[in-house]
């Protein structure tokens, strides 16, 4: 039976969330260091802070929010309470504009697609299959990435976490505002990997059975799993653990998972899950697991 949907992970699959987020990250707080430091100067801060103090702030902040990436973490730093109004966009907006645009200095040099991404997107979709992005990521945040990516208008649909609350309109520019995938749909807690729900939902909304449709992503105790579950064609990208582990290390500092969370992560090498198909390239994911399942 040929593959009709084609539903793809992104972080770590597409591109390298964890290098092009960590030092991005680095970047910023470094700047806030530095901004924080002359406001010290300035008699304007009690005391100096450190890049390690910086990052225990922003975990905080992240731990309320329940995710590392929140567009308004600086804002939410303890080390303001009592101090600077942060109400006040007049007097806070320079201080954190160069934090700000640190980070998205670093993330224009860092956010690539792994090779081949665009090329096989592109015949998947000229094959006539429909390509459907899924993330636990918020909706926001991943469209914003496959915008920057230009690679956006090659999906169908996205299926993606909730946004806050109070969302970023434009993140800068205006190129964001009014920005839609086709179809886009919000995801609940309850239907995070390895829950098989999401995928489900998609085999549904296209009206697909499981072995018309193929899930590739990094993670062998989400991704693969959660394909497994769910009765599709699972195909494990393996390359998506090639990273730098200073850059692993930074985002462990500050993220909110709990220990058992990043524990798991890190010892995914040993997981008992065995995927179907095993790609050490993206472009591996038509030759030959599309052959091998009459595509």
């Amino acid at each position: 039976m040929p593959v009709k949907v084609f539903v793809t992970d992104l972080d770590n699959t597409l591109y390298n969330w964890v290098d092009y987020f960590a030092p991005a990250f680095r970047a910023m707080v470094l700047e806030l260091q530095n901004q924080t430091d002359q406001l010290f100067d300035l008699g304007e801060l009690p005391r100096r802070y450190s890049f390690d103090d910086l990052c225990e702030s922003f975990k905080e902040v992240y731990k309320r929010h329940g995710t590392i990436e929140y567009a308004f973490a600086i804002e939410e730093l303890a080390i303001w309470d009592g101090v600077i109004d942060v109400s006040r966009s007049a007097e806070f907006g320079p201080i954190i504009r160069p934090a700000v645009e640190a980070f998205r200095g670093i993330r224009k040099e860092t956010l690539r697609l792994y090779p081949g991404v665009k090329e096989t997107l592109s015949k998947l979709r000229e094959a006539g299959v429909k390509l459907v992005a899924h993330s636990d990521a918020m909706l926001f945040y991943v469209r914003q990435r496959l915008l920057l990516l230009e690679i956006a208008d090659l999906f169908e649909a996205m299926y993606a976490q909730r946004d806050h609350d109070i969302s970023p309109k434009a993140v800068g520019t205006t190129a964001y505002q009014g920005f839609r995938i086709p179809a886009e749909h919000y995801l609940n807690r309850e239907e995070s990997k390895p829950s098989p729900a999401a995928i489900l939902k998609i085999m549904a909304d296209f009206g697909v059975a499981g072995e018309e449709t193929v899930y590739v992503g990094d993670s062998l105790t989400k991704d693969v799993r959660m394909a497994q579950k769910a009765g599709v064609i699972d195909v494990w990208a393996s390359y998506g653990k090639d990273f730098k582990r200073e850059n692993w290390d930074l985002l462990v500092k500050v993220t909110p998972w709990t220990p058992s969370k990043v524990s798991q992560a890190e010892s995914e090498s040993d997981s008992l899950i065995r995927p179907s198909y095993s790609i050490s390239t993206f472009s591996e994911v038509v030759e030959p697991v599309f052959t091998s399942v009459a595509f």
